[in-house]
């Protein structure tokens, strides 16, 4: 018995040496160091019995790429990741938060030479810069900082263009009322972060307290596929924010990225014109100026080679100006969202606007356009629409056959519609046709619309 539990110890020292050697060597003792003094600047709060506290599991004397929670490393023992996710409730208790007012313990990161990753979520920082000495980390790819309170006093270190292999910089406040402003500076996007030619995706949103520029030489972004640079959206978190935003011009040097994707910079306060050198953007997917102060004519001729564009977001701007007729019959085939709405865009609807292959949703209220709503052409059978607002305008005429897909929302409301509704309109989620000249009876199946707003006409049995 004795030397079955003997052979039995040996069988578990010897896996144990053979996984130790299969990894690698231990954790680098540097960088256990600066862990456990990082540690000792963060501190965990009992607030939810069952969330372990991650720093329980970082002890002098272990290994820190073996149990240490949120730490990952490469075969050599070297740290390359950290990922701290706290926790917070509804009372705005943090589950993780700062042991003192000194910003010390956060430089000591920087000691991890190898380290390719930061990730934190839900920490209550109490008011820290992002310290500059985090631009020595040359090895970083991946910078993601979410819903995290009192950090990023100052913006942007400009040291941050050191990292020449970083990917990904995104930065969510999530609920700025709640966990605080993030980001607070006037700087905006630091000219020394141009030099990151291997940026791949750089997103801020919802910084109520960021302001400044878009740099000029933006154009040293070469690898960059994700710009998206949002103060809010119409459709999140309350809207768009009223204070930050940056400002400027938009750089004639978008154009040069040729590999981006996505170019979304809605709730800013960025004025002048849409350059027209986004025309050259070709793998160009979404284009979103939405919620800014820009104004002038759209170059619809540049924006028509885009040929992969599937979103595109003018809406609340200045913009004005007719919409080309007709609207560029070999172009935007891939167009699924058009949102051009509360401008000051004037003359007829193209009917190609509804008649285009993918569109899916049309919105071109709050403008002024005259003339009928356009139907929906002969062949269109495959198109996928199901979102179209055109009220207030100045449209007249009677109501337009709807494309077959249209059966969720249609609003043309708070114009100078006439005649009767088509029995069709009955398979509509939400019709709104109200404060028009429209006359007859209301179809029993119009009735059952979900969401139905008729009032303001002359109908003889509606009300």
């Amino acid at each position: 018995m004795v030397f079955s539990r003997l052979g039995f110890a040996c069988t578990v020292l010897l896996c144990a040496a053979f996984i130790q050697t299969a990894r690698g060597t231990k954790c680098r003792a540097s960088d256990s160091a600066a862990l456990l003094e990082l540690k000792e600047g963060l501190s965990c709060q009992e607030i939810n019995p069952n969330y372990i506290c991650p720093f329980d599991s970082w002890l002098p004397g272990t290994d820190c790429c073996v149990g240490w929670q949120g730490i990952s490393c490469d075969a050599s023992g070297q740290v390359t990741g950290w990922r701290l996710q706290g926790y917070w409730n509804s009372y705005l208790t943090f589950q993780i938060g700062r042991r003192d007012s000194s910003d010390k313990f956060l430089t000591q990161l920087s000691r991890v030479t190898a380290l390719e990753s930061i990730d934190i979520s839900f920490v209550n920082f109490g008011g820290a810069a992002i310290p500059k000495e985090w631009g020595q980390l040359s090895k970083l790819k991946n910078f993601n900082i979410e819903a995290v309170k009192g950090f990023g006093q100052g913006g942007i270190p400009k040291e941050f263009g050191n990292l020449k292999n970083l990917q990904r910089f995104y930065w969510n406040t999530l609920v700025p009322d709640l966990l605080g402003p993030g980001l607070s500076s006037n700087t905006g996007v630091p000219k020394e972060l141009c030099k990151l030619h291997n940026l791949r995706e750089f997103t801020v949103f919802l910084l109520p307290e960021w302001s400044g520029t878009l740099p000029s030489c933006i154009d040293g972004w070469k690898s960059i596929q994700t710009i998206s640079i949002k103060n809010g959206d119409s459709g999140n978190f309350g809207g768009v924010l009223k204070t930050g935003g940056l400002t400027g011009s938009l750089p004639s040097n978008l154009g040069k990225l040729k590999n981006l994707t996505e170019l979304s910079l809605v709730g800013n306060k960025f004025t002048g014109s849409i350059p027209t050198s986004l025309g050259n953007l070709s793998n160009l997917i979404t284009l979103r100026l939405s919620y800014n102060r820009l104004h002038g004519k759209v170059p619809w001729s540049e924006l028509s080679k885009l040929k992969s564009l599937e979103w595109l977001d003018l809406s609340t701007n200045g913009f004005y100006g007719p919409l080309p007729q007709p609207f560029f019959p070999n172009a935007f085939q891939d167009l699924q969202q058009l949102e051009i709405d509360n401008n000051n865009f004037w003359g007829e609807i193209p009917r190609r606007l509804i008649d285009l292959p993918k569109i899916n949703t049309l919105r071109l209220q709050h403008n002024r356009f005259w003339g009928l709503i356009p139907s929906a052409g002969p062949n269109n059978v495959g198109s996928p629409m199901y979102y179209w607002d055109v009220s207030f305008n100045y449209l007249s005429g009677t109501l337009p056959k709807l494309p077959p897909s249209l059966n969720y929302f249609l609003a043309a409301n708070n114009s100078n519609i006439q005649g009767s509704i088509p029995a069709s309109y009955g398979f509509l989620f939400t019709l709104n046709l109200a404060n028009n000249r429209l006359t007859g009876s209301v179809p029993d199946s119009v009735k059952q619309v979900q969401v139905l707003d008729l009032t303001g006409n002359n109908f003889s049995n509606y009300p």
